[in-house]
């Protein structure tokens, strides 16, 4: 072999070489690169230690409400048993009642059956039952009509109300055209009970307004007689209208008290009457309430 071919050998062994080299360097370069991106997630993220301290945490976290939780059931536990408890003891109480119930029942049974009973004594005993039957249908007929009586005593009484409310504003318009000068109103109070609470004190106040208002008119009629001793023409039409006008309010005054009385009076007549309804009802009620419990003895 001669030198120059030594040489070619040579020369593409030595490349060869260098081509695995630069293979081999760049496989570790990109190892290295992988180490340091594993070494930076390493260094940059919690470590080990950090993460299962936190897991520790969530956990006491949870292990804290999981112990709140079976705190508050126990409570409801003790509660509940408490309350089974109690109802046992309630459900005891009631057996024991039942059973002195049931044996006093065996008793009655057992003497009801020692006493002789014949056929007379049946058929009586059907009787004072069937007696005793209609005279409870008749109190609770009686009852429904005493109260369809008191709901028709109560209706005519709100009708009745309303008309002496519009009575009592008739009065109040005429005694406005009076224009007598007195202050005062007529009301209804329903709530009274009787004819003066139902009016007030209309009387007191009428009384002295009328006293006053006829002390006017006196001396107006004095005054008047003296112009007409001056102007008799012009007094007689003068004391001609007076007159009118005196017979007029006299005539409304009349009216308003003749309309004030019978309010009053219709009023005292309902009030007694219903009263008496209302009595009456109570003491069927109460009678028959008697009769029954003596029947029932």
């Amino acid at each position: 072999m001669d030198a120059a071919a030594v040489a070619a050998l040579d020369k593409e062994y030595a490349q060869m070489a260098g081509e695995g080299s630069a293979a081999t360097v760049r496989a570790l370069e990109k190892e290295v690169q992988e180490l340091e991106t594993e070494v930076n997630k390493l260094t940059s993220g919690p470590s080990r230690r950090q993460a299962l301290e936190s897991e520790k945490e969530v956990i006491i976290v949870n292990a804290q409400k999981y112990e709140a939780v079976a705190e508050t059931w126990k409570t409801k536990l003790n509660e509940s048993e408490q309350a089974l408890g109690d109802l046992e003891k309630e459900l005891e109480a009631k057996v024991s009642d039942v059973k002195a119930t049931t044996a006093e029942n065996r008793d009655l049974l057992g003497q009801v059956g020692a006493q002789p009973l014949n056929v007379s004594d049946v058929k009586r005993m059907h009787r004072e039952m069937k007696v005793v039957e209609d005279d409870t249908a008749s109190a609770e007929k009686g009852t429904s009509a005493l109260e369809e009586k008191d709901w028709e005593l109560e209706t005519k009484l709100v009708t009745k109300l309303d008309d002496l409310e519009r009575l009592a504003e008739q009065c109040n318009q005429a005694h406005k055209r009076l224009k007598s000068g007195i202050d005062i109103q007529y009301m209804i109070h329903a709530k009274g009970s009787s004819p003066a609470e139902m009016l007030g004190t209309y009387k007191t106040v009428l009384k002295q307004g009328h006293k006053d208002w006829w002390l006017t008119l006196t001396r107006t009629k004095g005054s008047v007689s003296q112009i007409l001793k001056k102007h008799e023409t012009y007094g007689e039409i003068s004391e001609k209208r007076h007159q009118d006008a005196r017979l007029k309010a006299d005539k409304e005054t009349q009216a308003v008290a003749n309309a004030l009385r019978e309010l009053v009076d219709s009023m005292a007549e309902h009030k007694g009457f219903m009263g008496t309804i209302i009595a009456q009802r109570r003491k069927d009620l109460h009678e028959a309430e008697d009769y029954i419990a003596s029947l029932a003895s």
